[in-house]
């Protein structure tokens, strides 16, 4: 009987466990434009609140909003201009002494400002001198050459405000953003851009990060080439490597791996065992993959070569569809002489299914391996694209389209796409070409879709997990 998926999700997990502490030390410490999909290897907080004083929104002017209630185009509100304060300067200090004339009516004051500068601070114990609010340039009219109500000429500057204004309008508080001691980024949590842009404004230049898995990884067949697309032109009865630039990619850009792609082993377990070991002395690698070479077939010769590499196989075929040869073992390191051991995949040769398997074994495995948590699928209900022929009494008596039939021992991996999609809502159709050698199929789809075992028969309206693409 076959290993459950959920068994051998079970062995990962144990093994990565087992594993993780390779990585709890020592930590990379890297630029932080360059952390993007890198793990943290600590807790980063604030060490101070932001801003770090009370700023202006935008340009324009800081005034008291209580003097600035009457305000209209019609009716607009005179101010003194005091000082004017850009971004970066160092606090400014505000004396409110007004002219003589304007002391009769006490001209309101204000302050220009420009967006991202420091609100200043008035000496001054009178309540319609405190600045509480910046009003914007655009409820504002200059006043180049004008008097105050009085008569008297003024030789300050003066703007009209042409809007009411309420406190703090137009106003950011010291610490709205952030306090200090407010967690950032929590440690073992994957870098997002999100993270750059806040750890960016509190001043971090640079963060502490779990290094990058290196992984070895090997292709096999002696049919499989590297050529160029002129030399497949050519017609030679090879078939290009699919597996290695697919898995390199997508290792790389998902877990920030350290992938060395190290060529096609030859169908023989002895040159092959050879090969593994001997790249394993040159370099300390944390996971060996190898795709194809898994089966039952006459030249299936991986579980011979790790047999010659005193491995220890955890598990071989698993109840999954496509990529039940999947085959996970331990082997032996050559380098360390503390017994330690490096995990070994051996994925199927079929491209698609070499996905499956790298998206639903290998990936849980470097997850948990990284002090992650496994991915959380998200539900999609399904939709038929069959025709009205094709319908299907179910036992309650309903009519409910028939979109495909699977076996009850395995957890089935098919590709979809995506048809609609809102925050609540999410729905998927399946690709119904689904042969794991097939890549025109794959091509089209944005997502794979799991169908747990038991699942017998896929109706229109089933509620399936869903992994986006």
């Amino acid at each position: 009987m076959l290993l459950t998926y959920l068994e051998a999700i079970q062995i990962l997990q144990k093994e990565a466990t087992s594993h993780r502490t390779t990585f709890s030390a020592p930590s990379d410490t890297i630029p932080l434009a360059q952390a993007i999909n890198r793990i943290t290897s600590k807790q980063y907080c604030s060490l101070r609140d932001t801003p770090q004083w009370d700023t202006s929104a935008m340009d324009g002017y800081a005034i008291n909003s209580q003097v600035t209630q009457t305000a209209s185009e019609h009716t607009p509100v005179i101010c003194q201009v005091k000082e004017t304060i850009a971004a970066g300067g160092e606090e400014v200090i505000i004396n409110p002494t007004v002219s003589e004339a304007a002391k009769k009516k006490k001209t309101p004051i204000c302050v220009e400002i420009m967006t991202g500068a420091r609100f200043p601070r008035v000496e001054s114990s009178h309540p319609f001198d405190v600045l509480d609010c910046c009003v914007k340039v655009e409820d504002t009219r200059p006043l180049s050459s004008s008097t105050v109500n009085d008569g008297a000429e003024s030789s300050s500057r003066l703007i009209q405000i042409l809007a009411p204004a309420r406190p703090n309008q137009n106003k950011r508080l010291a610490g709205e953003d952030f306090r200090r001691g407010d967690m950032i980024v929590d440690r073992h949590v994957v870098v997002r851009p999100n993270h750059v842009m806040a750890l960016a404004s509190l001043g971090y230049e640079c963060v502490e990060v779990l290094r990058k898995p290196r992984i070895a990884l090997f292709s096999t067949g002696a049919e499989i080439v590297c050529h160029t697309v002129e030399e497949a032109a050519k017609g030679r009865q090879q078939v290009s490597d699919v597996n290695g630039p697919y898995l390199t990619s997508v290792l790389r850009e998902t877990f920030a791996c350290e992938v060395d792609f190290l060529g096609i082993l030859e169908d023989n377990p002895t040159t092959a065992a050879d090969t593994i070991s001997d790249q394993l002395k040159r370099k300390q690698y944390d996971v060996v993959i190898t795709t194809g070479a898994v089966s039952m077939g006459r030249y299936d010769f991986v579980p011979k070569a790790l047999e010659m590499l005193d491995a220890r196989v955890l598990f071989h075929k698993v109840a999954m569809k496509p990529g039940h040869p999947a085959l996970f073992a331990s082997i032996p390191s050559v380098t360390n002489k503390s017994k330690s051991t490096i995990p070994f995949f051996g994925l199927p040769g079929n491209p698609v299914a070499a996905a499956a398997c790298l998206r639903f074994l290998v990936f849980p495995f470097l997850r948990w391996l990284l002090s992650q948590d496994l991915e959380e699928p998200r539900q999609a209900v399904v939709r038929s694209m069959v025709s009205n022929e094709q319908r299907f009494a179910s036992k309650d008596g309903s009519e409910r389209n028939v979109i495909a039939i699977f076996p009850s021992d395995r957890d089935v991996f098919r590709t979809g796409t995506v048809i609609h999609q809102s925050r609540n809502n999410l729905e998927v159709q399946m690709i119904q070409d689904h042969s794991p050698g097939k890549i025109s199929s794959f091509l089209a789809a944005d997502c794979w879709m799991h169908i747990h075992r038991e699942k017998t028969v896929l109706h229109d309206g089933d509620v399936v997990d869903v992994f986006l693409i």
